[in-house]
């Protein structure tokens, strides 16, 4: 959902609040070495990838790939959509398994699962989701975080990197690192709660391309509870400034009915108390 801003994207897919990965990381920063400020190597970051004006150019995202997860031979199709200001639909489809939805128009943030069915995502879930959602995500991160620390110097694949934790309004601290010479992120790591339970996840975006001005991955590793699992998303092609039609980011109709029994619940508890 990218530079940093596309691999946000691959974060939106309702698989990614199943996964679960360890962060283990080995500092190599000297303690007496005065580190930058984290607002620099952001924007730092930020020139690297294209430059704010390059990003402020893009209106809409679509992203096309695959996914697979090696270790069961699942591999399939995936696109993603993209628009302001956290317009969203990810679309996986695995042989064997069946077709993965999530989504938001904006307001309501779901996923559709074989396995789960459909889902309401609520509470710290939603609040990442929304921030992983938010159109050019990398230009607003004052907005969509109470403040972020550059707290160290840590290899990661043998590159001394800026490690920068985000600290949202709600949920847990999220990490990115940034390769030290270039500013490229080469690691991003964020935990969330779900009916599933405590997840952490770690994404290793890699293949960086120049496409509208801007630097995007085009492959994605994400290692699952320290390497017990590894999914491996590689891009096909990214379009920006698409005319994706309005009904895209529409809800699903079991969306829908979720929404409308979940309104409905309260009246019943109303009824209930008054015929007793």
């Amino acid at each position: 959902m990218r530079s940093w801003l596309d691999t946000r994207a691959i974060q939106r897919t309702g698989l990614m609040a199943l996964l679960v990965a360890a962060l283990l990381p080995t500092s190599v920063a000297q303690e007496s070495e005065k580190l930058p400020p984290a607002k620099q190597v952001i924007e730092r970051s930020i020139e690297a990838l294209g430059g704010r004006a390059a990003f402020e150019k893009l209106t809409s995202q679509v992203v096309k790939g695959t996914f697979e997860i090696a270790e069961v031979g699942l591999k399939g199709p995936m696109v993603s959509y993209t628009a302001p200001v956290c317009r969203q639909y990810t679309q996986i489809e695995l042989p064997g398994y069946g077709v993965m939805q999530s989504g938001s128009d904006g307001t309501v943030f779901w996923k559709i699962d074989p396995m789960m069915g459909p889902q309401i995502i609520e509470g710290t879930e939603r609040a990442l989701q929304q921030r992983n959602a938010r159109f050019n995500s990398a230009l607003y991160w004052e907005e969509l975080f109470e403040k972020a620390e550059c707290v160290g110097i840590e290899e990661v694949e043998g590159q001394p990197c800026y490690k920068v934790v985000f600290t949202p309004k709600v949920g847990e601290p999220e990490v990115t690192f940034y390769d030290r010479n270039r500013y490229i992120p080469v690691k991003m790591v964020f935990r969330l709660k779900s009916q599933q339970g405590g997840m952490t996840v770690e994404v290793f975006p890699s293949d960086y391309k120049r496409v509208d001005g801007v630097m995007a991955s085009h492959t994605q590793k994400q290692v699952v509870a320290g390497g017990l699992q590894t999914l491996n998303i590689k891009t096909e092609s990214i379009e920006h400034n698409v005319d994706i039609p309005a009904d895209r980011f529409a809800l699903p109709e079991a969306i829908v009915k979720l929404l409308e029994e979940k309104k409905a619940e309260p009246k019943q508890g109303a009824a209930e108390k008054t015929e007793k």
